[in-house]
């Protein structure tokens, strides 16, 4: 799971671990941060970049302008840090059982007491904090590439990498501290590494690879690395990305095109209009003005002129969902709904053969003979997705799971909204906004 703390300041050089507090090192500030409340409980100004930070019985030790500096914990803005002695810029800096500040040079190490002189050797255990010098980026691929956004100042890059009970603690340039389940970082968290899209609106994970559809093309993620490919004669946003007949295919620029992973794109259509792509169980059915038409792969078909806002598939039938009821592609009966006031252009739907799913912004309702309502205000629906027994609305208030069998709601990554589309594949799941895609394997 991925959290953001909300700091101060956006940039963190350094941070260290304590028991239910985290000190961390700024451009221009100390401060600790509190896991328990959650908040910023202190922070005090210093002149320069503190690029390392520890503490211990007390007192906080850091490292700024090649001076080793202390400070007690809630001292008053205008209480200055005592310098302790000039020192070298280390590689980590960390804090030995017996208290003694330990700064790691690589082919050796010094030990400072706490009025500043330095010791022979130190006893017990060192706990090291994590410092954008300390090289702990670059020791994971992964992290050294993973990239996050933020409108204001684009992408984002990480500095470090921080063990901290079961979690991860990255500090980055541009949104403060990161928090990772321990289990959720590996292989990354966030796929915005090596993509030349500024802008995401679909992905789609298949055959083993991650494609996502943005404002300049495609990017495909397989095995920790990026390709990206723009399609023939489109300058412009991909919208959708899906499969059929074992060859990828895109809508984009208005036009269908038949892609390789290669690079290679072939525009089958020229300009068409659509509004929405549906591909189902082998079919590609597309929505526009209301009308549903179906992409055989050589030619469109229009199939019903009436206001569709969504297709699904139960017990071997394909049906169209409308505000008349969801209606037989194949002899026009219809299931009656119980709510239409639950079904709009805004529902998504979701099909698995005997059960279907409507996410809609008034909660989900499931249809397996007859309907059963789960209601839960959730803004606009973007998709509607069965993983793992539950069904996932993706909505412009976040992602929403539903356990259909006690009928439980959990919202997953609480402070993440607006989110598009998600997306599952070897046990990670995807979750896309318009500026950044996250991922991870543990989601609560």
């Amino acid at each position: 799971m991925f959290q953001e703390i909300i700091l101060p300041f956006a940039t963190v050089l350094s941070a260290f671990g304590g028991n239910f507090e985290i000190f961390i090192g700024t451009e221009g500030a100390v401060a600790i941060y509190s896991t328990s409340m959650d908040r910023v409980e202190w922070s005090h100004p210093v002149s320069g970049r503190v690029e390392h930070v520890v503490y211990s019985n007390g007192s906080i030790y850091f490292y700024s302008n090649g001076k080793l500096y202390s400070i007690s914990r809630g001292s008053g803005p205008l209480d200055p840090p005592l310098s302790l002695r000039d020192v070298s810029p280390p590689l980590r800096m960390g804090v030995s059982s017996d208290g003694l500040v330990v700064l790691d040079y690589g082919s050796r190490k010094m030990y400072i007491d706490p009025a500043g002189f330095e010791k022979d050797r130190h006893s017990g255990e060192i706990e090291w904090g994590g410092s954008y010098r300390d090289g702990s980026i670059y020791r994971y691929p992964q992290i050294e590439n993973l990239y996050l956004y933020r409108p204001s100042i684009g992408k984002v890059k990480p500095l470090f990498l921080l063990p901290y009970r079961d979690r991860w603690l990255v500090g980055t340039d541009g949104l403060g501290l990161l928090v990772f389940n321990s289990g959720s970082l590996f292989p990354f968290d966030t796929v915005l590494a090596g993509t030349f899209n500024g802008r995401y609106n679909t992905l789609r994970f298949m055959d083993g690879k991650l494609f996502i559809g943005g404002d300049r093309g495609i990017d495909i993620y397989e095995s920790g690395r990026f390709n990206s490919m723009a399609l023939s004669g489109c300058n412009g946003q991909v919208d959708e990305i899906f499969p059929m007949g074992g060859e990828y295919y895109a809508a984009a620029c208005g036009r269908i095109y038949r892609f390789t992973p290669d690079g290679r794109s072939v525009d089958l259509t020229g300009n068409i209009g659509y509004e929405r792509i549906i591909p189902l169980r082998g079919r590609v059915f597309i929505l526009y003005r209301g009308e549903l038409y179906e992409f055989t792969g050589r030619r469109i078909t229009r199939i019903m002129n009436r206001w569709v806002y969504d297709v699904a598939y139960w017990r071997g039938r394909f049906y169209a969902i409308t505000d008349r009821g969801i209606i037989s592609l194949k002899d026009s009966s219809t299931i009656e709904l119980d709510r239409k006031s639950w079904i709009d252009r805004n529902i998504r739907a979701y099909s698995d053969g005997d059960t279907i799913a409507i996410c809609s912004r008034f909660g989900i309702m499931l249809f397996d003979g007859k309907w059963t309502f789960f209601e839960q205000g959730m803004g606009n629906i973007y998709q509607c997705e069965k993983v793992k027994g539950k069904i996932f609305s993706i909505s412009s208030s976040g992602v929403w799971t539903l356990d259909p069998k006690d009928g439980r709601w959990d919202r997953i990554l609480p402070r993440l909204e607006n989110v598009r589309r998600m997306a599952y594949g070897n046990g990670i799941y995807y979750f896309m906004t318009p500026e950044a895609i996250f991922g991870g394997m543990d989601f609560r």
